[in-house]
């Protein structure tokens, strides 16, 4: 069997940012990178650790470390500022109707 290489969540990262970084060349990326890509990384963050733990947003929120009402509060961002606010708004409701 081939020896797979194990990448940790920080070796990823880096390798996509100095993608991103490489394609800018010279030139120097737009400001508020930083907002950029933590808003990237939250929200597959979120979604799927609510996923995992089966739509419970108690138990995601434990999960994640942090407050059940700060969860909602992002999840509701995210909602807002989706191009498929009713995709997400059809899972949050049935997510909603578990707890």
């Amino acid at each position: 069997m081939p020896n797979k290489k194990k990448s940790n969540l920080s070796t990823v990262v880096y390798e996509v940012l100095m993608n991103y970084f490489e394609k800018h060349d010279t030139l120097l990326p737009a400001s508020g990178l930083y907002d950029i890509v933590i808003s990237e990384v939250e929200r597959p963050l979120l979604f799927l650790t609510l996923k995992f733990a089966g739509g419970n947003q108690k138990k995601a929120a434990k999960i994640l470390g942090i407050n059940r009402n700060t969860l909602r509060k992002k999840l509701t961002m995210f909602l807002q500022n989706s191009d498929s606010v009713t995709q997400f708004n059809d899972l949050v409701s049935s997510l909603e109707e578990k707890e």
